[in-house]
């Protein structure tokens, strides 16, 4: 299922409208929405989206799932061509042997997850976004990812196995940022002592990956590209 948002085919909200307005005029591309949830498996508890600024010649595609599509994701994915287009931030560099998928995951993984953070400072600058929603999606996505294990389970996947280390190294680094709260630290700090307990090499991993974040920060283009350059340079043995 496809759907083509423009600043009034679909009604958004003023600060949406703007967004994709700016976007509109940075690219001759045409932005389309897909629905992810066949790409996902189905529905999960919180959003996860992804966006397409460079494989595609003619469009721009956006991957999310409609009943989570609050203006705030819509803006999210929107803003993650505009900070590419308008500041240059967009980690351009990719595994050198696209073959191995594995390794390109990785790489794909913890450049998502520096250039969230860029998005969400931008989101913050504007009126007319409430960017709690990703204080809650974040904690919502760790809890997914860890707890699990308390029932008996682990990830099958490297996939799985990297986006809980990013699920809990982010949170981990950013809390002030991310504006978490006292209960989601305390959700925070038990979800680490699970993750500790029940599967250690993928907690060392997601702390290496919250050292480079704190260590180099994303508020500079160069910044922005520091993290992943550290995290991917850490072992990743524990992917089966």
């Amino acid at each position: 299922m496809q759907y083509v948002l423009t600043s009034g085919g679909l009604n958004p909200p003023r600060t949406l409208a703007e967004l994709l307005e700016e976007v509109n005029h940075a690219t001759p591309k045409q932005v389309f929405f897909f629905d992810s949830r066949p790409f996902l498996g189905g529905d999960l508890s919180y959003a996860v989206n992804w966006t397409d600024t460079g494989s595609c010649p003619n469009i721009i595609p956006i991957f999310l799932n409609p009943k989570r599509a609050t203006a705030e994701v819509v803006g999210h994915e929107l803003m993650h061509a505009w900070t590419e287009f308008f500041l240059g931030f967009e980690d351009e560099r990719h595994y050198v042997d696209r073959t191995d998928q594995p390794m390109t995951m990785m790489v794909n993984i913890v450049q998502s997850m520096v250039l969230d953070c860029v998005v969400l400072r931008e989101m913050k600058r504007r009126d007319g976004f409430n960017c709690d929603q990703f204080r809650r999606d974040l904690v919502e996505a760790a809890i997914a990812s860890i707890t699990p294990y308390e029932r008996g389970m682990m990830h099958v996947t490297p996939f799985g196995q990297l986006v809980g280390a990013e699920n809990l190294a982010v949170p981990l680094a950013l809390p002030e940022f991310y504006e978490l709260r006292r209960e989601d630290k305390k959700v925070v700090q038990e979800l680490w002592k699970i993750c500790r307990r029940q599967d250690p090499a993928m907690a060392w991993v997601a702390e290496k990956y919250a050292e480079a974040l704190r260590r180099h920060g994303f508020d500079t283009c160069r910044g922005s590209g520091s993290p992943s350059t550290n995290a991917c340079s850490r072992p990743s043995s524990f992917l089966a």
